[in-house]
C-alpha cells in the first residue's frame, strides 16, 4: 500500500479508537446509576481518608495521656516509698506494699502490673490485676496482649536503690478507640449512602452540579465534626480520668478503713496531710476532698467561691466510698475546664492541620468527579473548561508525591550522611542537587512540550519522581542519594512543565480560561505542600521514612494510571478542535536551542522587570524567609516546632483564599496591576511582622497573645498577597509580546528557570541579615522594606498596560 494512503488510514483508525472511548465515557457519564456510583466512589475515599487520618490522630495523642495518668499514679507509689527509703530502712523491708497499691489496681482496669526492682534486676515486690494474676510480660505477648510500662527511679537518701515498673495493658487503650471509631464508621456509612441517595434523587435538577458540591461539602464538614467531637471527648475524658483514678485510689484507702469499722473523723489521722499530698504530685487538680452525710469535709486545699460557681468553673466528680447504696463518705475531685482545654489545644491545632490536608485532598475527587462528568458533553467551551481541570489532579499528587517526605526528609538525610560519615556539607549538595535539576529541567522540558506536546512528559515525571522516592529506600550510599535527588528534581520539574503546556494548549480554545489556568498551577502545588507535609508528618511516625518512601512511589503509579487512562486521552480529544495552536511556534521562528531562549528573555525588558523585581524576590521570600528564616526566628522566641507549623500554614492558606477569587480578579485587572500589589503588598506584610516588634515592644509584654495576632495576620497576608503573584505573572509573561514570537511554552519555561534563582537566593540573603540582628523579627521589617520598593519600581518600570 501506497505509505501516503497507510498513514492517514493508521491515523484514522487512531482518531476512530479515541472516538469510541469517548463516546463510552460520554454515555457512563450520562447513565444515572454510574453517576451516582462515581459520586458514591468520591466520598467514600474522602471519608475513609478523614477516619484515618482521625484514628491516626487519636492513636498519636490518647496512649500519652494514658502514661500520663500513668505517671500520676506511679507517683503516689513512689512517694510512699521513698519517705521509707530516706529513713535508711532497707527496700525489702518495706510493709504492706499489695495493700496500698492494690487501690491503684483495682480503679483502672487498664493496669496490669506494679513491680519494685533493685539494681540487680531482682523484682522485690509485685502486684497485678486479676486478670493478670499468673501472666508474665512473656505470657501476656504470648496471648496477644501487649504491655506499655512506665519506670520510676527510687531514691533513698544517697544513692538510687531500685525503681518502680507499672504496667497497662494497650488493648485497654486500643478498644476505647476503636469502640469510638466503629460507631463513626456506622455513622459514616449511613451519611454515604443517604447522600448518595439524595444526588441520584435530584439527577434532573437545573442546578444539579451546585446541588452536587453542596451535598459533597455538607457531608463531609458534618463528618469532620464528628471526628473532631469523638477526638475531643476521647482526650477529655482520658485527661479527667486521671483525676478520677485518683479520686478512686483515695476511695479505695478509705473504703479500707470503713470494713474495719474505723471512723475517719474520730479515729482516722492526717487525712488533711494525704489529701494536700495527692494534690501537690497532681497540680492540675483544684481540690481533693473527703465529705460525709453529716457535712464534715476534709479537703486538699479549701475552694474560693461558691459551690454553684465551682460547678460551672470546674468538672467535679464524685465517687462513693464503699457500696453506692450504702456509703456514707464520698470523694470530690475537683479539676478545673482550663487546664482540660490548654491541654486539648495542642492537640487539636495538629488535627486542625491534617483536616486541612484531608478537606483539600477531597475538593480534589469532588473537582475530578465533575470534571469527568462535564468533559464528556458536545459543547466544546464546556467541555475545555472541565478537562482543563483534568490537569489539577495530576500537578497536585505529584506535587504530594514530594510533599509526603518535605516534613522529615532533612533529618533523615542527615542521619544516613553520618553513618556514611559525610559532613553537613553533604545535607545541603542533596538539596542543592534537587533544586539545581529542578530549575535546569525546565527548559529542555518546555521546548519538548512546545514540539510535541505534553504527552510523554506526563508519563516521564511521575516515572523520574517514582524511581527518585523508591531508590531512597534501598540506597543509602551518598552518591547514590545525590543520583535519586536530581531524578526527582527532574521529575518535578518536567511535571510542573507538563502541567503548564497542557494548560497553554487546552486554553487555545477557550482564551477566556487563561486566567483559569493560571491558577490551577497554583493550586495544585499548594494543595499538594499543604495535605503532603500534614498526613506524611503523621505517617513517618507509624511506618517510618522508608515506608513512606514507598507510599509516595506506589502513589505516581496511580498518578501515571490516571494519566494515560484519562489525562492524555481527554486532551487528545480535546485538540482535534483546537484549530489553530495558540500556543505553536511561528513558522518562521528559529530554534536556537536553551541559550539562545534563555538570552532571548534576558534581553526582553518587559519580561526580565517581572523576572527581576517580582518573580525572583517572590521566590526568595518564600525559600529565604517562610522556609529558612521565619522558623528561626520564632524558635528564637521562644515558640514550639507545632506552634511555628501551624503558624506558617497560614502562608499556604492565604495562598489558597487569594486564588479562590483569582479568576474574577484577572478578569478586572490586567495582570501587571496584580504584580504591583501583590510585591508591594508581601513587603507591606513582613514590615508588619518584624516592625510590630521593634515599635511596640511593650505591647506584647502587656498582651502576649497580641504577638501572635500579629504574626498570624502577617504571614496569612504574605500568602494573600503572594497569591495575587503566582499565578498573574504566568499570565503576564505568557501574554507578552516575546511569547507571541516565540511561543508561550518556551518563555514561561525560561521563566520558571529564572525565577528559582530565588529560591539559591534567598537562604544566602536572609542567613547574614540574621546573624546581624541576633534572630530578630526586625530582620522581616528590613527585607519587607526592600521588597517594597521593587514593587514600586515595577510600577513605575513596566513598559505596557493590556486590557
Amino acid at each position: 500500500m501506497n505509505r501516503a494512503v497507510f498513514v492517514p488510514l493508521k491515523l484514522l483508525r487512531k482518531q476512530k479508537i479515541m472516538t469510541s472511548k469517548a463516546s463510552n465515557r460520554a454515555g457512563w457519564s450520562r447513565s444515572p446509576a454510574a453517576g451516582a456510583i462515581a459520586f458514591c466512589l468520591s466520598l467514600t475515599i474522602s471519608l475513609v481518608l478523614l477516619l484515618s487520618v482521625g484514628l491516626a490522630e487519636a492513636y498519636r495523642v490518647y496512649p500519652d495521656i494514658a502514661r500520663e495518668r500513668l505517671q500520676s499514679q506511679g507517683e503516689i507509689v513512689q512517694n510512699s516509698l521513698e519517705r521509707f527509703l530516706k529513713a535508711d530502712l532497707p527496700l525489702d523491708q518495706f510493709p504492706g506494699f499489695q495493700t496500698m497499691v492494690s487501690p491503684l489496681l483495682a480503679s483502672d482496669p487498664s493496669l496490669r502490673r506494679i513491680e519494685v526492682v533493685d539494681p540487680e534486676e531482682s523484682v522485690v515486690f509485685v502486684a497485678e490485676a486479676e486478670s493478670a494474676s499468673t501472666a508474665t510480660d512473656h505470657d501476656a505477648a504470648e496471648a496477644g496482649e501487649e504491655l506499655d510500662s512506665i519506670q520510676l527511679p527510687l531514691q533513698s537518701r544517697f544513692e538510687q536503690v531500685g525503681r518502680l515498673e507499672i504496667s497497662m495493658a494497650w488493648s485497654a487503650i486500643a478498644g476505647t478507640l476503636k469502640k469510638a471509631f466503629l460507631i463513626l464508621a456506622l455513622v459514616c456509612t449511613a451519611s454515604i449512602l443517604i447522600s448518595t441517595f439524595v444526588v441520584f434523587s435530584i439527577r434532573q435538577a437545573r442546578r444539579y452540579e451546585l446541588f452536587l458540591n453542596l451535598i459533597y461539602s455538607v457531608t463531609f464538614i458534618a463528618m469532620s465534626m464528628a471526628v473532631i467531637y469523638t477526638l475531643m471527648a476521647i482526650y477529655s475524658d482520658g485527661i479527667r480520668g486521671k483525676a478520677r483514678a485518683l479520686g478512686e485510689s483515695l476511695s479505695s484507702r478509705v473504703g479500707v478503713a470503713l470494713q474495719l469499722e474505723l471512723d475517719p473523723e474520730k479515729d482516722l489521722e492526717g487525712i488533711d496531710r494525704i489529701l494536700n499530698k495527692y494534690t501537690k504530685l497532681n497540680p492540675d487538680l483544684r481540690s481533693l476532698q473527703l465529705r460525709s452525710l453529716t457535712g464534715k469535709v476534709f479537703s486538699s486545699k479549701q475552694p474560693t467561691g461558691s459551690e454553684a460557681s465551682l460547678q460551672g468553673d470546674d468538672y467535679v466528680t464524685v465517687i462513693p466510698v464503699g457500696a453506692p447504696n450504702d456509703s456514707r463518705y464520698e470523694v470530690v475531685v475537683r479539676i478545673p475546664k482550663q487546664v482540660v482545654y490548654s491541654k486539648l489545644s495542642k492537640s487539636a491545632k495538629n488535627f486542625l492541620a491534617l483536616f486541612g490536608g484531608v478537606w483539600l485532598l477531597s475538593q480534589l475527587f469532588l473537582n475530578l468527579f465533575l470534571s469527568l462528568k462535564g468533559s464528556a458533553t458536545e459543547d466544546t467551551a464546556i467541555r475545555a473548561r472541565h478537562q482543563l481541570e483534568l490537569v489539577r489532579p495530576f500537578y497536585t499528587v505529584s506535587v504530594l508525591m514530594e510533599g509526603l517526605c518535605v516534613s522529615f526528609l532533612p533529618v533523615y538525610f542527615q542521619d544516613v550522611l553520618q553513618r556514611s560519615g559525610v559532613g553537613a556539607g553533604g545535607l545541603s549538595t542533596l538539596f542543592l542537587l534537587y533544586f539545581a535539576a529542578f530549575a535546569f529541567s525546565l527548559i529542555p522540558s518546555g521546548r519538548f512540550a512546545q514540539k510535541y506536546g505534553p504527552r510523554a512528559l506526563f508519563q516521564m515525571s511521575i516515572l523520574f519522581s517514582a524511581i527518585g522516592l523508591w531508590g531512597l529506600t534501598l540506597i543509602e550510599d551518598p552518591v547514590g542519594l545525590a543520583a535519586m535527588r536530581v531524578l526527582s528534581g527532574a521529575g518535578q520539574g518536567m511535571s510542573l512543565v507538563a502541567a503548564q503546556s497542557y494548560i497553554l494548549r487546552t486554553v487555545a480554545v477557550i482564551p477566556a480560561l487563561t486566567a483559569r489556568g493560571s491558577a490551577l498551577i497554583v493550586l495544585g502545588y499548594q494543595t499538594g505542600m499543604i495535605a503532603g507535609n500534614a498526613l506524611g508528618a503523621l505517617l513517618v511516625v507509624y511506618t517510618g521514612p522508608r515506608a513512606v518512601f514507598l507510599m509516595a512511589g506506589l502513589l505516581g503509579l496511580l498518578n501515571l494510571l490516571f494519566a494515560r487512562r484519562i489525562l492524555i486521552p481527554e486532551f487528545d480529544r480535546l485538540q482535534e478542535t483546537a484549530e489553530p495552536q495558540a500556543d505553536s511556534p511561528s513558522p518562521t521562528k528559529k530554534d536556537g536551542g536553551f541559550w539562545s531562549d534563555l538570552w532571548a528573555v534576558l534581553k526582553d525588558r518587559e519580561v526580565i522587570q517581572a523576572v527581576l523585581l517580582v518573580g525572583v524576590p517572590t521566590k526568595a521570600l518564600l525559600a529565604g524567609v517562610v522556609i529558612f528564616g521565619m522558623p528561626l526566628m520564632l524558635n528564637s522566641l521562644g515558640y514550639s516546632a507545632d506552634d511555628i507549623g501551624m503558624i506558617l500554614m497560614f502562608y499556604a492558606a492565604g495562598v489558597l483564599a487569594s486564588n479562590t477569587c483569582g479568576d474574577w480578579l484577572q478578569r478586572k485587572a490586567h495582570p501587571g496591576k496584580l504584580l504591583v500589589v501583590g510585591a508591594c503588598g508581601g513587603g507591606g506584610s513582613l514590615i508588619l511582622i518584624g516592625g510590630g516588634h521593634f515599635l511596640w515592644p511593650g505591647l506584647f509584654v502587656w498582651a502576649p497573645w497580641l504577638e501572635a495576632i500579629f504574626l498570624v495576620a502577617g504571614i496569612g497576608l504574605l500568602g494573600l498577597f503572594h497569591g495575587l503573584i503566582h499565578a498573574p505573572i504566568l499570565t503576564y509573561v505568557a501574554s507578552s509580546e516575546l511569547a507571541d514570537r516565540m511561543g508561550s511554552a518556551t518563555v514561561t519555561s525560561t521563566y520558571r528557570f529564572l525565577e528559582r534563582l530565588g529560591t539559591l537566593l534567598g537562604p544566602l540573603i536572609v542567613a547574614p541579615l540574621l546573624t546581624l540582628n541576633d534572630q530578630s523579627l526586625w530582620t522581616v521589617a528590613q527585607i519587607g522594606a526592600g521588597v517594597f520598593t521593587f514593587g514600586l519600581l515595577f510600577s513605575i518600570l513596566k513598559t505596557r498596560s493590556k486590557k
